[in-house]
């Protein structure tokens, strides 16, 4: 079994980047074996949902890193983020690492890949997209899947 985790908040634009991309890849029912989880914004919810028998893991969320184009797409292991746990960019209120960190601590993680969006904006009270993500949406969508059905292999 795999899993598949939108992490976000769907009421503030394109913080729920991770979640609209979760679903959309539930709907398309293209990546079989898989359990598809809407993590909102309780990462220290995740141990619940991993399980002996999970494989792989495949994380989306939005990545403000405040560098690169809205929709730019950053793929990152657990690796990666250990390593760059001082940089400036966040993944909540209680970063993700420390949930994985967690975990850790009392058992193990599945192989794991992790897909951070940037956004374009994240202030604004709404449950739709920004424009700038709604334009690359089915574009991010469709190579998050590609890359996960590769990875999930």
């Amino acid at each position: 079994m795999n899993l598949i985790i939108g992490i976000g908040n769907i009421l503030l634009s394109d913080e729920g980047i991770g979640i609209h991309v979760l679903k959309e890849l539930k709907k398309r029912n293209k990546i079989l074996n898989t359990e598809f989880v809407d993590l909102g914004t309780s990462s220290l919810d995740l141990e619940y949902f991993i399980h002996e028998d999970t494989e792989s893991m495949a994380v989306i969320d939005c990545l403000n890193t405040k560098k690169d184009k809205p929709g730019t797409i950053y793929k990152i292991s657990v690796d990666d983020l250990k390593s760059k746990r001082n940089c400036e960019y966040s993944l909540h209120q209680l970063e993700f690492i420390d949930s994985i960190n967690i975990i850790l601590l009392l058992s193990k993680i599945p192989k794991t890949i992790i897909f951070g969006i940037e956004p374009f904006d994240m202030k604004t009270l709404s449950l739709n997209l920004s424009e700038p993500l709604r334009e690359k949406f089915e574009a991010i969508t469709k190579k998050i899947e590609k890359e996960i059905v590769a990875f999930f292999k």
